[in-house]
């Protein structure tokens, strides 16, 4: 059986001196500051691309149409709906949606993106 009392890393954490208690509260300050920066990044990442993702647009639609027009409602030509555009992005069967491995369509131009009828 291995025991941890041999590692001298781990030995060191072990016994609880002065030293270790302040190194461990600092390092735990450490870790939780960066995952309070870490966290909210990666919602809005999230959120940021749920959104365009819902709306069939990419980065450079959204925000070339924001600058434009601070207030409007966003047209797109390829808004098709919400299941069509998560489809569109993901694939046709929803149960893969999930593996990164999967192709959604053929890779190159192989995929003809719908226009929705005006």
């Amino acid at each position: 059986m291995l025991s941890y009392a041999h590692v001298p890393v781990l030995e060191y954490f072990w016994y609880n001196t002065a030293e270790t208690i302040t190194l461990k509260l600092v390092l735990g300050l450490i870790l939780t500051l960066a995952s309070c920066c870490v966290v909210p990044f990666c919602c809005a990442l999230l959120f940021s691309h749920s959104f365009l993702v819902l709306r069939n647009m990419t980065t450079k639609e959204f925000f070339n149409f924001k600058v434009a027009n601070a207030f409007a409602e966003l047209p797109n030509d390829y808004n098709a709906g919400l299941l069509e555009n998560l489809k569109q992005v993901f694939g046709p069967d929803w149960t893969m949606w999930w593996n990164p491995f999967v192709p959604a369509h053929p890779v190159g131009a192989g995929y003809k993106w719908v226009k929705r009828a005006s």
